[in-house]
């Protein structure tokens, strides 16, 4: 075997893996709830999230600055839920007034340490008692660390559910 062949054998099994750790967590999400997808992209885990727990509203935040939003509006048409597209960061998101109260919240966004810790400190503010927040990519070192500064700082708002891997899930309290 190439090392070639090894390198898309472990990519394609990472992948996999994180897939798995996805679904297991939405699978612990409300059905039919309110969500907020931070950090879209091109829009596959938007279907996901819709896939397995059928949200009756959606809002996607992503600046696309390669104009990505009308490719996900095209992925998600047809799929039974409310979408609401913001093409903006997720401070100006965070910054306006018709922010809805959340269920859940999905964050993927910018990872540097400063941005993840504003995305968490901002989402735990509009997502209701007994709700979550999620998030994807908890093994690079400046997510982990934010999360785990949002944690102490909210001081006692949200607690840890779930840490696997890559994916991280808290529940505000």
């Amino acid at each position: 075997m190439s090392s070639r062949s090894g390198v898309v054998i472990g990519l394609k099994r990472f992948f996999a893996i994180k897939q798995y750790e996805r679904r297991l967590m939405l699978q612990m999400m409300p059905l039919r709830g309110q969500c907020l997808e931070i950090g879209v992209e091109y829009g596959m885990h938007a279907e996901h999230m819709i896939r397995v727990t059928h949200p009756k509203a959606m809002t996607l935040v992503d600046p696309w600055p390669n104009g990505g939003a009308e490719q996900v509006k095209t992925l998600l048409t047809g799929l039974p839920t409310e979408l609401d597209i913001r093409v903006t960061t997720s401070d100006e998101f965070f910054g306006s007034d018709d922010i809805p109260v959340f269920d859940y919240a999905y964050i993927d966004g910018d990872h540097s340490e400063e941005q993840a810790y504003r995305d968490v400190m901002n989402t735990a503010k509009h997502v209701r008692q007994g709700g979550f927040i999620l998030g994807d990519d908890y093994d690079w070192p400046d997510v982990r660390n934010a999360v785990q500064r949002a944690m102490k700082d909210l001081n006692g708002r949200v607690r840890k559910r779930w840490i696997w891997r890559t994916q991280f899930l808290l529940e505000v309290v």
